[in-house]
């Protein structure tokens, strides 16, 4: 496991796992993906720190810190 900054490459892998958690789905199957990765950089503007959780190298999570 790495954590790294995050970089906009990560955005859809990790919008997918939001889509799992959050279930963006049940309000648009065809947009859940632009919800969450939307959701996503909302967060990751506000904050003051983020960084991706790689498992052999493919994004797996996310952490976001802000004061």
């Amino acid at each position: 496991m790495i954590l790294r900054p995050i970089q906009t490459a990560d955005y859809r892998p990790l919008s997918r796992i939001l889509d799992d958690e959050w279930l963006f789905r049940l309000y648009s199957k065809d947009r859940a993906l632009d919800f969450a990765e939307c959701y996503l950089v909302h967060c990751i503007n506000g904050s003051n720190l983020a960084l991706t959780l790689l498992v052999d190298d493919e994004p797996k999570g996310v952490l976001i810190l802000s004061d």
